[in-house]
Parts: C-alpha cells; sequence; structure tokens
C-alpha cells in the first residue's frame, strides 16, 4: 500500500486557497493575470508552487505557511492521518503473508 501525502496535501491546499481567496471577494485575476493558472491549482489540477503560494500570500495578506500548511487543528488532522495511514500497514496486512511467516 502507498500513502500518498501529496495528493492529501494538494487537496488540502486548493481547499483552503480558494476558501481564504473567495472570503474575501477577490477574483483569480486578484491573484495572477492567467486565471487559468490560479484555476488550475484550486481544481487540483496542478501542485501548487511557490511563486502562485507567494501571489497568494501578498494579495491575502496570509503567510506562506498557513496557506500551505493550514491552522494548529489542519497541521493536527495531518498528523493524525498520516498516522492513521501507518498504523493501517502494521495492522492490515494479507492473510497470506501472515500464513507464510507462521509457516517459516
Amino acid at each position: 500500500m502507498f500513502i500518498n501525502i501529496e495528493d492529501y496535501l494538494t487537496k488540502k491546499i486548493a481547499i483552503r486557497l480558494k476558501h481564504e481567496r473567495t472570503k474575501l471577494g477577490f477574483s483569480q485575476l486578484r491573484i495572477s493575470d492567467i486565471p487559468s493558472q490560479i484555476s488550475n491549482v484550486e481544481n487540483q489540477v496542478n501542485d501548487v508552487t511557490s511563486t502562485v503560494l507567494k501571489k497568494y500570500a501578498t494579495e491575502l495578506l496570509l503567510s506562506e505557511e498557513y496557506l500551505f500548511w493550514g491552522d494548529d487543528s489542519e497541521i493536527e488532522e495531518l498528523v493524525e492521518w498520516i498516522f492513521f495511514q501507518y498504523f493501517s500497514l502494521v495492522v492490515i496486512h494479507p492473510l497470506e503473508t501472515d500464513f507464510i511467516l507462521l509457516l517459516i
């Protein structure tokens, strides 16, 4: 099983960026001269680049760290998600593998 933290973070970042932008009533053009660039990030087509993140931070007057990681509760949620994913790898084994290990 593969744990894809990047996909998890991409979704959370996209939601956070769009939420913070629309909360202030800003259009995508306010963030970038190329609205498709912002649309692709907010719709999870492209990952956010450091340049785009800086544009959001500058326009929204928020830190890049917050825009990337979220607040304390979102960081806690991320840590819990990662823990659960790795814990699941330890706890959930295919029965065939466990059976073979018992025979060795």
